[in-house]
């Protein structure tokens, strides 16, 4: 069911701040619709977390306090997913928590907007834009945000590393090397402090994500896959 911006903060306490990190992937109008799946249908994200949290302590420990909570009595919030193709923008310590706590289903919040027209489109004429407060950059094109990734800067990697969290790109707009020119800005964003952007360790890297690593540094990708 369609549901407010106004309605979902209605309905979750404190929910607001999720609202906020969903809206600053995009930078347009949202539409929102509300529905309860069956937790079983994230199955294959739940097992992907599970083997990301023995190599990521700190985000372990975020999720377990979500977990304490439910268990304590806690309402579950719902997850934040895109709804052209089912990308999860907000919610992945939640959705493991809610099934270690023993819930059977989940609420997801399918948030929708209108694609800017690519039309015209040329990659020299996209904008990237730094943001080290929450350590993101985003990819502009006439004025609007049609890519962007954040980098977790929580749980150090060897050497000095850190691993891009979230990376998305619209679908118009995919395959036309935003994720590379994304990836660029952030290694540079991140090397200005001394620091170095690293993959994910193996096996929990995304194929996506492996493809655009194997062409940017294939012996970055070695040296994980040896840890």
């Amino acid at each position: 069911m369609q549901i407010t911006r106004d309605e979902i903060i209605s309905r979750y306490t404190d929910i607001e701040t999720e609202i906020i990190k969903t809206e600053s992937w995009f930078d347009d109008p949202l539409t929102f619709s509300l529905s309860t799946e069956p937790i079983s249908a994230y199955d294959g994200r739940v097992h992907d977390s599970m083997i990301a949290y023995e190599h990521h302590p700190a985000s372990k420990s975020r999720m377990l306090a979500i977990r304490d909570d439910l268990l304590s009595g806690a309402s579950p919030w719902p997850i934040f997913q895109y709804a052209e193709d089912g990308f999860l923008l907000e919610g992945w310590h939640r959705i493991v928590a809610i099934h270690l706590a023993g819930f059977e289903t989940v609420e997801v919040i399918s948030v929708g907007k209108i694609d800017c027209d690519p039309e015209g489109f040329d990659a020299n004429d996209v904008a990237l834009m730094i943001n080290r407060d929450d350590w993101s950059v985003s990819a502009r094109w006439r004025g609007r945000q049609i890519g962007f990734v954040r980098v977790n800067m929580d749980d150090p990697m060897p050497d000095n590393g850190r691993r891009v969290e979230n990376t998305f790109v619209l679908p118009a707009f995919r395959r036309r090397g935003i994720a590379s020119r994304l990836y660029d800005a952030a290694e540079e964003m991140v090397g200005d402090i001394g620091l170095r952007l690293v993959p994910s360790p193996q096996p929990i890297l995304s194929q996506n994500a492996l493809g655009l690593w194997l062409k940017r540094n294939p012996d970055v990708v070695s040296d994980t896959r040896a840890r």
